[in-house]
């Protein structure tokens, strides 16, 4: 399963780390799954996000800025969020 993330307000809330989210993602790696970063950020900005997410444990499988098929997305602007 593909699962992509958004970062700003979903894995950093005010600028910590959404620990029970990357929990949570973390987890699901261990079950096989993919685990995408899906952010408009780049350059530095995104090189931060990936760090960041780095520093607390999530080591992600990929970052996708464009057009992404996964079959889980997880962002603040979501209706029923999953966490």
């Amino acid at each position: 399963m593909i699962i992509a993330v958004d970062f700003d307000d979903t894995l950093r809330i005010k600028g910590k780390p959404n620990h029970k989210l990357m929990a949570f993602l973390r987890n699901r790696q261990s079950m096989g799954d993919v685990v995408v970063l899906f952010t408009s950020r780049t350059g530095q900005n995104l090189n931060d996000a990936v760090k960041f997410c780095r520093q607390n444990g999530l080591l992600l499988n990929g970052v996708q800025g464009g057009k992404l098929r996964a079959d889980i997305y997880i962002d603040d602007k979501a209706e029923k969020p999953i966490i």
